[in-house]
């Protein structure tokens, strides 16, 4: 009788291969769809630009020669951050070896037979995907860099550029050593100034390096620049709880000093 329940409560391994397979075949089915749009068949594949658009894979062509592309999607990505310029130079070195073509606009393999279609289709968008990334991180290196030297700029003419120290180090409390962007000292007064960009993991890092630098025994005022409250949405919230929060362009000298704590 115990034995009997025990082989009627466990599935066999048949039963339970065919439904691990079926659920597979659902999960497939649900990630990836395609869709008939004069003559052409778009693939809509699980991977994501960082909007969250999905990656598209087009197919043109017939009698086993295909042409496959990403339609120019991720081209069309990188255009509102005004960065196809740098998008171009990316896929072409993503490009080398792979036998996919780049036409300064377009990821595509030309004459592609049919059994070469899923792995091609892969490929491109692969590639028009990581080209995307890429090139939105080069972006914002170089945006950010501006912003840090904009600082800087302000920062010198609101305490003079002899008092301003430009990539410092700054041991924490729990001895982590801080990157920040400036420190300036004068009358017994020590400030530094860093840089947030609207996103977690640069809020996150700017947050944990002052509450660990507000930890020292005589801690440095601490002041973060970013590019604008409205940009920073509510991220702002976790930068006020650790340091005093500026915008790089509006912000006043006269602000600039009462917070590092020169005598107006």
């Amino acid at each position: 009788m115990g034995t009997e329940a025990v082989m009627m409560g466990t599935a066999s391994p048949a039963s339970s291969n065919t439904t691990l397979a079926a659920i597979a075949e659902e999960v497939a089915r649900s990630m990836a769809s395609s869709i008939a749009v004069a003559g052409a068949h778009f693939i809509r594949t699980p991977l994501r630009y960082p909007s969250g658009t999905s990656t598209i894979v087009r197919i043109d062509g017939s009698a086993n020669r295909y042409f496959v592309s990403d339609n120019g999607a991720g081209y069309e990505e990188v255009l509102m951050l005004n960065a196809a310029r740098g998008y171009s130079i990316i896929a072409h070195g993503l490009i080398n070896g792979t036998g996919v073509g780049f036409d300064h606009r377009r990821f595509f393999v030309a004459q592609a037979s049919q059994d070469e279609l899923v792995g091609v289709a892969g490929a491109i968008a692969n590639l028009s995907c990581r080209a995307v990334i890429q090139t939105v991180l080069n972006h914002e290196v170089k945006k950010s860099n501006v912003d840090k030297e904009l600082l800087l700029e302000r920062l010198e003419r609101a305490f003079g550029k002899p008092r301003v120290e430009r990539d410092i180090i700054i041991r924490g409390a729990s001895t982590v050593e801080w990157d920040v962007v400036a420190r300036v000292a004068q009358d017994n007064v020590v400030s530094i100034f860093d840089y947030a960009r609207p996103h977690k993991m640069s809020v996150s890092t700017a947050a944990a390096k002052f509450h660990d630098i507000a930890r020292l025994e005589l801690p440095p005022r601490r002041i973060v620049a970013v590019r604008d409250y409205r940009g920073m949405g509510n991220l702002l919230g976790l930068l006020n709880q650790a340091a005093d929060v500026i915008e790089i362009e509006s912000t006043t000298d006269a602000t600039l000093r009462r917070l590092g704590g020169l005598a107006a």
